[in-house]
């Protein structure tokens, strides 16, 4: 390939790509602040005393707000899909919530997908995950150490109240991890996209 071809798809690639390189909304998705040390998991209450089958609290996780009754916030190969770091929805003991609220554009779609195994399992139904208040869907968890993704679309209000439910009580439920909620591209960026793509073909055909 030729330097100059080199440039050209170097070029078009970065114009094409980079209006639909979004970022997600959501705060702290993969659950990697605050760190933890020492046992493989912390348990986060959702009101004090909560966490009463152990000693290894932390209070709170970043953007994040516990509910129900607690999380565990696990770290360690099986337990995450991305980063080291990963929640049990059945703390200690469980089930937990977690919500956040999100700042969103008015009337824009956002696809919202999140990773889901198991603390042992696999369990049915185990994870339920609002927005606004609105069931989206409840989902089953795969065996521990296989993560399975989970894609829905969602639309803006403004402000919007992300929830991931826990189902299972006990010590053992649902893992969570990598949570992502990104703007679906405009119309007139995917046209800019076929645009490039028709011009490269083009330039390519005519030399």
């Amino acid at each position: 390939m030729s330097r100059s071809r080199f440039v050209l798809i170097s070029a078009l690639l970065s114009v094409c790509a980079a209006p639909v390189m979004a970022t997600s909304i959501v705060m702290n998705g993969s659950f990697e602040d605050p760190s933890i040390t020492g046992n493989y998991y912390e348990c986060v209450p959702a009101y004090p005393g909560a966490c009463s089958g152990t000693t290894d609290v932390i209070p709170s996780i970043t953007g994040w707000t516990v509910g129900l009754t607690s999380v565990d916030v696990v770290q360690g190969p099986t337990w995450a899909e991305d980063g080291i770091q990963g929640i049990d929805m059945a703390g200690t003991p469980g089930p937990g919530s977690l919500t956040q609220i999100l700042t969103t554009a008015a009337g824009t779609d956002y696809v919202l997908s999140f990773w889901v195994s198991s603390n042992g399992g696999p369990y049915t139904d185990s994870l339920t995950v609002d927005w606004d208040g609105i069931p989206v869907a409840t989902v089953s968890s795969p065996v521990q150490g296989t993560w399975q993704e989970h894609f829905f679309s969602v639309t803006g209000t403004g402000s919007d109240t992300l929830a991931f439910i826990g189902n299972r009580g006990g010590n053992a439920g649902a893992l969570l991890d990598n949570v992502n909620v990104d703007p679906v591209p405009e119309p007139a960026t995917l046209g800019l996209i076929g645009a490039g793509l028709v011009f490269l073909a083009l330039r390519f055909r005519r030399r």
